[in-house]
């Protein structure tokens, strides 16, 4: 395999935009005339990159000769650091012929390299006085030559997969006199080739037996049909047909009878109605169908004899003829949106294997029908109820203004103690939110309340916010920011009343699906905060561009304050940075006094921790907000 050139490598304008970006904020906070990155030639070292500080005499394109032994240079022989204060002072840089410029006084570098080992040059800042370099500049040093270092990887694993392609391309060109000597046993194989692709094509969405939609693609579309219907005066229903007898068929005739006996039924039935109309095989054993109708022109009685007539005859198999077992569930959706429609499909099985136990041919859901133990998962369908129920409880933790202990907005937590299965975690909940429907159901519950909530709340307290955390699944929603739109302009309410959070994990690991979505909240002027900051997925480029415009530092930072200088320096550092970049900054986890002091000396504007108060009741938060504003008023 070829190797990589890496003297040929070209650094793409983003990346090349993102360092001079970087230079300029290194500059900056170390109040220095020189930052710049050197690339290393075979003869010299050419200046790449730099700041565009007025007292800078180094320009791109200035070159240093290697063999002169400058700072640079030095450098990157040693491979390590390089700390010299004050060069005069140093017997070793004392009679340096060549400093890089004639008022260098101090420099702190530090090198570069390629993921291969090779070097690529140096990372430095130059000083025309004496500069001792404070720990918090060489740390973020480090930080700034592990992000240049990150890109040049990428920059390097680009180049090596373009070689492997070409390698892969020549091999493949090589291998095309054989693939056609080998036309004669693929067409004896085209047979079983054809069976394949039919299960690949149907395998993410349909049932490869009938050609009809598998379970998760029909729940998803159901779900989909539910949305629009909401928003059109639309009603939908669901009819779920099970066959009690489909495994003794299955097992006797085999299972292309039964996959024949499913589309004989589709094909009987036709259109159930005049509307758009979804066919689905959920199970083996049984056929759904999902229905969208006007609510002045439905006719289900006409639906369930059709439904009755065809299910009585008889259907032809191989052997024969054989008559069918057949119980049919139906849910029917409600009016204004109603939470539980997002459980039509589950409501609809459920109904029948009420209709199986109870010898009933048909069923509609019914919530006092349905006992706990013939639910089909329990824990999602009592959190569904839950929704529906208005059961599930909403805390609120206070965001303090630091310097005049005023309650500046309030984030929102979720509490579900379930009367049958107790207090459920949050980390339960979390895993039912990776659920389309269900996130959908909990994203829409949580931004109705908070935004009912930030109305009562403003009247107390003008430009008070309520913040709720999204995770990607809620966000993913093409319609968020419609339903947003719509909520907002019924309540009569900016959108600066609402702040929602996304963790900075859950963004970096799905950009590219919801970038159009946070844009879209944004421009409703919806505040944005970027939560658990800190652990090293955005970078600072990706920050200044970001409709973010608040940052929530993670509270790991703020448990290590007492007991790690290291973490005080980096903390100090980071903040003062993103202080530049324009965003608003929020300390997590505050607990104690001293805690506290430490942020006060980083001039955080804002914190939140047990420190000022834990979370609490809507009915609690309120009487404190009272209280704040009467003292105020005072």
């Amino acid at each position: 395999m070829a190797r990589v050139n890496t003297q040929q490598l070209e650094v793409p304008n983003k990346i090349y935009c993102s360092w001079q970006d970087m230079l300029e904020i290194l500059a900056q906070f170390s109040h220095v005339p020189v930052a710049m990155i050197n690339r290393l030639n075979q003869h010299q070292l050419d200046v790449f990159c730099c700041n565009h500080n007025i007292d800078n005499p180094i320009r791109v394109g200035d070159t240093f000769a290697l063999g002169e032994d400058h700072f640079c240079e030095t450098t990157l022989k040693t491979d390590s650091i390089l700390v010299v204060p004050d060069r005069n002072l140093d017997p070793k840089w004392q009679q340096l012929s060549k400093p890089l410029t004639a008022k260098t006084q101090s420099y702190l570098g530090i090198p570069l390299h390629w993921p291969n080992g090779t070097p690529f040059g140096t990372l430095s800042i130059l000083d025309n006085k004496i500069n001792h370099f404070k720990i918090s500049i060489r740390e973020l040093l480090s930080v700034f030559k592990d992000s240049v270092e990150a890109q040049l990887t990428v920059i390097y694993q680009n180049q090596k997969l373009q070689l492997v392609n070409k390698e892969l391309h020549s091999r493949i060109q090589n291998r095309t006199v054989e693939l056609a000597n080998l036309s004669y046993q693929l067409d004896k194989e085209s047979t079983k080739r054809k069976q394949l692709e039919r299960e690949i094509h149907y395998q993410q969405h349909h049932d490869t037996g009938s050609g009809l939609l598998n379970a998760k693609a029909w729940e998803l579309e159901t779900n989909r049909i539910v949305n629009q219907a909401d928003l059109h005066n639309q009603e939908v229903s669901v009819f779920y047909l099970g066959i009690s007898n489909g495994q003794r068929i299955q097992i006797d005739m085999g299972a292309e009878t039964l996959d024949q006996i499913i589309k004989q039924i589709k094909d009987k039935l036709g259109e159930l109605g005049p509307k758009t109309q979804l066919s689905a095989r959920p199970r083996s054993n049984d056929i759904a169908f999902t229905l969208l109708s006007n609510n002045d022109n439905k006719n289900y009685d006409a639906i369930i004899r059709h439904i009755m007539d065809v299910t009585s005859q008889d259907f032809d198999v191989p052997s024969g003829k054989v008559r069918l077992q057949v119980y049919v569930g139906a849910s029917i959706s409600h009016p204004q949106r109603n939470p539980q429609n997002m459980a039509l499909t589950v409501q609809a099985y459920q109904a029948m294997q009420n209709a199986r136990e109870s010898g009933k041919r048909i069923l509609f859901y019914d919530d006092n029908q349905i006992e706990g133990g013939t639910k089909l998962n329990r824990l999602e369908s009592y959190f569904i109820e839950s929704i529906r129920d208005n059961a599930i409880k909403l805390f609120y933790q206070p965001q303090i203004a630091i310097k005049n202990g005023q309650w500046h907005s309030a984030s929102t937590s979720i509490r579900w103690d379930h009367p049958i299965l107790g207090n459920v975690s949050e980390l339960s909940i979390s895993q039912l939110c990776d659920q389309p429907e269900i996130a959908d159901a909990l994203c829409h519950f949580m931004v109705r309340k908070s935004i009912y909530i930030a109305k009562q709340w403003r009247a107390i307290k003008p430009h008070f916010r309520v913040a709720i955390k999204l995770n990607a699944c809620q966000l993913a929603s093409k319609d968020l920011a419609m339903y947003l739109h719509l909520w907002l302009k019924e309540a009569q309410i900016p959108g600066e009343a609402l702040e929602i959070e996304v963790s900075e994990k859950q963004l970096f690991a799905n950009e590219s699906t919801l970038q159009a979505t946070l844009e879209q909240i944004s421009s409703l002027g919806i505040n944005l905060t970027l939560c658990d900051f800190g652990h090293g997925h955005a970078s600072f480029s990706y920050l200044k561009h970001s409709p973010f415009k608040r940052i929530k530092i993670d509270k790991s930072f703020t448990d290590n304050l007492q007991h790690s200088s290291e973490d005080r320096s980096f903390l100090h550092s980071l903040m003062q940075i993103t202080t530049r970049l324009g965003l608003d900054t929020v300390l997590t986890g505050v607990e104690s006094k001293e805690q506290e002091q430490w942020l006060l000396q980083f001039d955080t504007p804002y914190a939140e921790g047990k420190k000022y108060h834990g979370p609490m009741t809507r009915k609690d938060f309120e009487q404190f907000l009272y209280k704040q504003s009467e003292i105020n008023q005072h």
